[in-house]
């Protein structure tokens, strides 16, 4: 395949051009990208593989899918999965694709490799080189047995898994020859140069995501990968990256609208060529407003994971509600008989060309049923006009597509019908204003149980994908059926039509905050009637409106901002909760004790469980609200307080690290008085647990364990240590330098002082800064005065040994080291005295805790968490 997408060529006529960009590492270029490619291929070839055979692929957000994608499909079938999927899911979908080999990010993704294992499967691991350019990685080699049989083998290059026409799970092979006619039209609707340049945010293991940067490489320019899509870090991308050209969903878009609504130079500084939609259909409006807004042309689009990109709108040539005019596939309207139909007739749209898949994998009824006289039976509804433009009308099946994911119902079913109060489920569609459609489920419970629509959520989230889960449950006495048996979700969806906009009784705002809020969401949603129970996401908001609108409401209202970040929002996306949340302020804290002593303050995410409980020290009040995602994916049986620190100034007066471990020692004991104790923490948050273990340590408590979240150690890096390595490497530019080599890129050396400038401003003048920085004794700080005041404390702070095991957990899409220096987060060995175990994981320093990596590592911490109960068990027996 590689031929094909012309990296070899790019890579001998653009060497030094960036291929891949990704935040906070440096570029990788085209010939980097080709000679990675070969490194990895060659790995592969000697771990085993035959060729053809199939290989699973599991990555994070970040840019290191692309080049593991490319370089397994070179010379086997890559099949990638969604890294947020359950044990259960991975199970299925490895075991359908007969594969012997798991390729998987390091720390991404453990239900994954459970699967794996228990299936026999073989597993090798991708560890990013963060020291290299972005999306560079190593592979672990993984020893050859040669009597070990190949899994399944095939012609295509890429494997994905789709329900477009039955319902029923099905594997889309698409051969190189499938992916070279979807890249190569891509390149010519509208025209793509060398000079243009990809900002990635959609998933890549969808179709949608992965054709946009595969063609962007097939004409030479690059691509920027963004690790998910963050609606804070969009701005900065864009700024960083200077993207020519954007691709996504309607949610993206909203996003995207918004952000150019509140700040409209950004996009007079970052010109856009146009933006493309895809994965769900989007509303005529929003691209109207979009184009607007951004000053670029927004163009619609269809297609689908058996095909490819089909049809495409240009600047030139576009209707409103239309998806625009063949690529280069035959379309045929078509009625029950696969006779093709007139102009403006609706019918169900059949395709054929190169880009169509020439069949499903293992299920011939499927195809019996999907190709008629060599036309692929789409399963959609619409019509082509006088001039071939194509419009969408319906879909001919019951499978919901939520903003591009496709969901089937029955997954859905198996999930909700776990739980032990329920006798009947069936899942259906509901519209939704930004994603199309949405999830929904009728539930007949068992005769004298109970459950709450809230409760089955969060049970049916426990084995299904979050986007999975259904937004709304209603309770029915029955489920209309068919003869054969079968739930009629065609005729739940009628009935349940307006769920998603139904009105609760008492719906008028009772509060002035309730009033602000409602202006907020009527603006932000674009609706004008809502009441105070009605949900935010049934309105027509996403995960990003929704980002966009606690930020607004934090801003407009003044509030401290924890609150709004509270775990139970998401579940009760109200208005009236909303409010309760504002006016309570805080989350159940301790009451501040008397007297003017600052007081620690312990937030009960989870009380209730079996396990030793977990105190985790945030850096600052306002960061201990995103522990509730870690607290939450832990389970129901982990105890979590997140441990709050005091102010760090009382009086004229700058506590000491030692001072503020002690009072949050006399908080947690408030909670629980007597060990055995495991104590973690994040950031700052983390050398405060480390001084308070060592200080429950002295005074007779047992801590079983310390569990670090990316945490620096004091001192470190220890820039004094290195001058023979600063000799060492130095000769080796100069040599290269003789060789006219750029051993070491000036960017990297510039990076390399601005870091050592940081050091020296933090350590250099520590005491006098103290002095300085006290003449403001204000009780609440400025986010730059608080990092001024942590370092003050961290450079006076001296670490002793510590006696207990030390678990420090990583952010792997951080680089904080250069060539010479060392990372400090590795510090920790110097004090460790009973072990340093270190483990990498997804995320950034930032986002480490957030909710798209809290699952990945919730896994990892309850192991080792494990682990201290047994300890702790021991202990008690003694």
């Amino acid at each position: 395949m590689h031929p094909d997408l012309n990296l070899e060529r790019w890579a001998k006529e653009r060497p030094q051009f960036p291929a891949l960009l990704a935040p906070g590492r440096e570029p990788l270029s085209h010939s980097e990208l080709w000679a990675l490619l070969g490194r990895t291929a060659e790995e592969l070839r000697n771990s085993g593989l035959h060729p053809g055979e199939v290989v699973a692929l599991v990555t994070g957000p970040g840019a290191e899918f692309l080049p593991a994608f490319l370089s397994i499909a070179g010379e086997y079938g890559c099949a990638p999965l969604d890294p947020s999927l359950t044990a259960s899911e991975y199970r299925f979908y490895l075991s359908a694709l007969g594969t012997r080999r798991l390729v998987i990010e390091d720390g991404v993704a453990p239900p994954a490799i459970l699967a794996a294992g228990q299936l026999g499967i073989r597993v090798q691991r991708i560890r990013p080189a963060l020291d290299r350019g972005a999306g560079a990685f190593t592979l672990e080699r993984c020893r050859h047995h040669a009597a070990t049989p190949p899994g399944r083998q095939t012609e295509a290059a890429l494997l994905l898994y789709t329900s477009a026409t039955t319902g029923d799970p099905k594997l889309v092979p698409l051969t190189p020859g499938n992916l070279y006619a979807s890249v190569e039209s891509e390149t010519r609707f509208p025209p793509l140069y060398e000079t243009d340049r990809l900002l990635s945010l959609a998933p890549l293991f969808h179709l949608h995501g992965l054709l946009s940067v595969l063609t962007q490489l097939f004409c030479g320019g690059s691509v920027a990968r963004a690790p998910g899509l963050e609606a804070h870090g969009l701005p900065a991308w864009l700024e960083d990256f200077h993207p020519t050209w954007l691709t996504g969903g309607p949610p993206l878009l909203r996003t995207i609208l918004a952000l150019a609504q509140r700040n409209p130079d950004l996009f007079k500084r970052v010109r856009l060529r146009f933006i493309r939609s895809g994965g769900a259909p989007a509303d005529p409006e929003l691209f109207s407003s979009l184009e607007a807004a951004v000053g670029a042309p927004a163009l619609d689009g269809y297609g689908m994971t058996e095909a490819g990109y089909i049809t495409r709108s240009t600047p030139g040539a576009r209707k409103k509600g239309s998806v625009g005019r063949t690529m280069g596939a035959e379309i045929s309207i078509q009625d029950e008989s696969g006779g093709s139909l007139p102009p403006e007739s609706v019918g169900e749209i059949a395709l054929r060309g190169a880009g169509v898949m020439g069949g499903y994998l293992d299920n011939p009824e499927a195809n019996r049923l999907a190709f008629r006289n060599g036309w692929f039976r789409t399963g959609d509804l619409g019509y082509l006009d006088a001039e071939g433009f194509l419009y969408i009308t319906g879909r001919l099946k019951g499978m919901i597509n939520r903003g591009g994911e496709k969901i089937l119902p029955a997954e859905v079913d198996e999930a909700v019908l776990r739980h032990p109060a329920v006798a009947e489920a069936a899942a259906f569609a509901i519209p939704h204003r930004t994603l199309g459609e949405d999830v929904a489920a009728a539930v007949v419970l068992r005769e004298g149980a109970s459950a709450s629509e809230w409760e089955l959520r969060r049970f049916a989230a426990l084995s299904l994908a979050a986007f999975k889960v259904p937004r709304r449950i209603v309770f029915v006495d029955h489920i209309p059926r068919a003869s054969t048996g079968k739930p009629k979700r065609t005729a739940l969806a009628a009935q349940y039509r307006d769920l998603s906009s139904s009105r609760a009784e008492h719906a008028a705002p009772r509060s002035a905050t309730e009033e602000r809020l409602l202006e907020i969401w009527r603006r932000i949603l674009g609706v004008a009637e809502i009441g105070r129970e009605d949900d935010f996401f049934a309105l027509g908001g996403d995960s990003l409106s929704a980002a966009v609108m606690l930020t607004e409401v934090q801003s407009v209202l003044k509030t401290g901002g924890g609150a709004l970040d509270r775990v139970d929002f998401f579940d009760r996306p109200t208005i009236a909760f909303l409010a309760g949340l504002i006016a309570e302020g805080e989350l159940h804290l301790e009451a501040q004790p008397a007297g003017d002593q600052p007081a620690s303050r312990i937030l009960p995410f989870q009380q209730r469980g079996s396990r030793i409980p977990l105190f985790c020290f945030a850096a600052r009040e306002v960061d201990a609200y995103h522990q509730r995602h870690l607290a939450r994916s832990l389970g129901d049986q982990q105890p979590f307080y997140a441990v709050c620190p005091p102010n760090s100034v009382r009086g004229k007066r700058l506590l000491k690290v030692e001072e503020l471990a002690s009072l949050s020692i006399a908080a947690i004991q408030r909670v629980q008085p007597r060990g055995p104790y495991i104590l973690g923490g994040h950031c700052f948050g983390g050398v405060l647990a480390f001084e308070a273990a060592l200080q429950l340590i002295a005074a007779g408590e047992t801590v079983l364990q310390l569990v670090l979240f990316d945490v620096p150690a004091p001192g470190y890096p220890k820039v004094g240590r290195k001058w023979k390595r600063y000799l060492v490497e130095a000769g080796r530019i100069l040599a290269g330098l003789a060789r006219r080599e750029r051993p070491v890129a000036p960017r990297e050396i510039l990076r390399h002082f601005q870091r050592l400038g940081r050091i020296l401003i933090q350590r250099l003048p520590g005491r006098a800064r103290r002095s300085l920085l006290l003449l403001d004794t204000r009780a609440t700080l400025e986010e730059r005065e608080w990092i001024e005041l942590a370092s003050v404390m961290l450079y006076e702070y001296r670490p002793k040994g510590f006696p207990a095991p030390i678990l420090h957990f990583i952010a792997s899409d951080d680089t904080v080291s250069t060539r010479i220096l060392d990372d400090p987060r590795s510090g920790w060995r110097e004090f460790a005295r009973g072990g340093l175990e270190l483990f990498t994981v997804r995320g950034r320093h930032n986002t480490l805790l957030m909710a798209e990596h809290a699952p990945a590592l919730a896994a990892e911490v309850g192991r080792v968490l494990a682990s201290g109960d047994r300890a702790g068990a021991a202990a008690a027996s003694l």
